[in-house]
């Protein structure tokens, strides 16, 4: 059993890596397979293949801080469209690495005794590799 408390995130893009700070909560991190049906006409049950395999999309919840170099990096990769190279850490050392694009910035809504709050989703591309 690992605790998540103390789990990082890394963000690579160009010759640049940052420490992603402020991590409220990281989502479910799942690793998908297709299965492809190769049932025939004279099969007597239903028969697959494995398929392509991916991650999908991964929600990263932070808080805002205007003054944070990696949240200005992130913003720019979303405002460029750009693939960069994330890793989630793990305290027991634990890490998945993987390929993404920003699909979408959320800013937080604004109470009087909330926290400004920044929500980005990532849709991985390509595969995805724990260590």
């Amino acid at each position: 059993m690992t605790s998540t408390l103390g789990t990082t995130l890394s963000v690579t893009a160009g010759e640049s890596t940052y420490a992603v700070g402020k991590i409220k909560s990281v989502s479910d991190i799942t690793l998908t397979r297709e299965a492809l049906d190769c049932t025939t006409l004279d099969s007597t049950c239903k028969t697959y293949i494995p398929g392509l395999s991916g991650a999908e999309e991964i929600t990263i919840q932070l808080l805002l801080d205007k003054q944070n170099a990696a949240q200005s990096a992130l913003k720019g990769l979303y405002t460029s469209g750009a693939v960069a190279a994330y890793t989630v850490t793990f305290p027991d050392t634990t890490a998945l690495s993987f390929s993404a694009f920003i699909k979408s910035l959320r800013f937080g809504g604004a109470t009087a005794e909330g926290i400004a709050l920044l929500q980005i989703t990532l849709q991985a591309t390509g595969g995805a590799v724990m260590a």
